[in-house]
């Protein structure tokens, strides 16, 4: 299963809604969840351990200027591949930066 149909099922089991265009547009600062997968690579006998990564982007207002409106990430958490745990896959990854996002995301919405 793709990462992102994964982690879709995962927040719905949760109860977290995800939203179509139009509701997003109608929430203020329209909070984007943004996932990233780097698979493990290697190079000349060099390894680089694959990563997941979460990221909440929400418009913000600029104080000094509120005619300046900025897209930014306002959460973020990721989780890496252990070399030395060959047991630890990428779904394992993604599971852990997700349950760090559903503990955040309650823990700011409850």
């Amino acid at each position: 299963m793709p990462f992102v149909l994964h982690v879709q099922d995962m927040l719905k089991e949760l109860g977290i809604k995800e939203l179509t265009k139009e509701e997003i547009a109608k929430v203020p600062g329209s909070a984007t969840l943004n996932v990233r997968f780097s698979a493990q690579k290697e190079s000349a006998g060099c390894i680089t351990p694959f990563s997941v990564s979460f990221s909440v982007t929400e418009e913000v207002v600029m104080v000094r200027n509120p005619s300046v409106k900025l897209k930014t990430s306002i959460w973020s958490a990721s989780s890496k591949e252990n070399l030395a745990n060959r047991n630890y896959k990428p779904f394992n990854a993604l599971e852990d930066a997700v349950a760090k996002f559903v503990t955040d995301y309650r823990g700011a919405n409850t």
